[in-house]
Formats: structure tokens, sequence, C-alpha cells
């Protein structure tokens, strides 16, 4: 059996974030531990029959409203919150499509010679649906623009000065 292959690579944006190795560490961890067809996020009905792997990422999706940033597999997974409220009151976790935020990591996603690349674009924190996303939709383009950037630097590299 062969064994899966990751690359997680972080923006400088989110690299520069206080909790940046916390949410390295979890994102990696929660990645590897998701089922193998569950590349780059678990499918929905996956996500609305069962828990999360992971304590600190709930609901995982990609975007629905721009087709390039969709061809790019740019997708937003919701982070917890002091207060989310991710377990019944028995303390047992909820569905993963069931805990969401109002803040989401913004990542990409593409397989490439057997190896699975993620690439962590930015944070929104405490805010992210408000005004109907108005934070991720100005920021979109831009996001496209690194993720798009971040592929074909691996897939094309640039030859050696």
């Amino acid at each position: 059996m062969q064994q899966k292959t990751f690359i997680f690579t972080a923006s400088e944006k989110l690299s520069n974030h206080p909790d940046f190795k916390l949410i390295l560490e979890e994102f990696e961890s929660y990645k590897k531990n998701s089922n193998d067809k569950e590349h780059p996020r678990p499918v929905n009905h996956i996500q609305r029959t069962t828990a999360s792997v992971s304590y600190y990422f709930g609901r995982d999706r990609f975007d629905i409203k721009h087709k390039q940033a969709r061809a790019e597999e740019i997708q937003h997974v919701h982070f917890r919150e002091e207060n989310s409220l991710w377990e019944f009151d028995d303390g047992d976790p909820k569905a993963q499509w069931d805990c969401k935020s109002n803040t989401y990591l913004i990542y990409s996603y593409f397989y490439h010679n057997n190896c699975h690349y993620y690439f962590l674009i930015d944070l929104i924190e405490k805010n992210a649906h408000n005004n109907d996303n108005a934070i991720y939709i100005a920021s979109a383009p831009g996001y496209l623009a690194q993720a798009q950037e971040y592929k074909s630097n691996i897939i094309n590299p640039p030859p050696p000065i």
C-alpha cells in the first residue's frame, strides 16, 4: 500500500498570524486523518452524517459562487470559536456540517505526482459571514492569484538561478 504524501504551505500573511502554529498543526492533523477519499474535503453527505475528525475544524466546503475559485479548488473550513456549540447537551459531537462559526480558514488544494498539496491562504476571523461574506468576496481575486501562483510553482518550477 502506497503511503499518502502531503505538503502543507501557508501564505506569508497567515504565517504571521499569532495562532499560526496551532492552525497549521491542527489542519495537518485534520487532513491526514481524513478518509483517503476525502480530499480536498469530506463530501457533503459525509459531513451531514458524521462528526469531524478535528476538534477545531467544522463545515468544510468549496466556493460555490466563483467558478474560477472552484476550478482552483479554493475551499473554506469553519474554525471553532470560543462560543461555538459543536456538541449536543450530552457532550456528543454534532455532524461536521452543523459545526459552523463566523471564522474560517481559506485554503486551496491540488493533487500532483501522488502528493496532496494544501496551500493555507487566509484566516477570516469573527466576521467571515458578515455582509453576505463581503470580506471573502473582496479578497477572492487575491486568493485566486495566490493559489494559481502556488500551483504553478509546484507543477512548473522556475529554473534555478
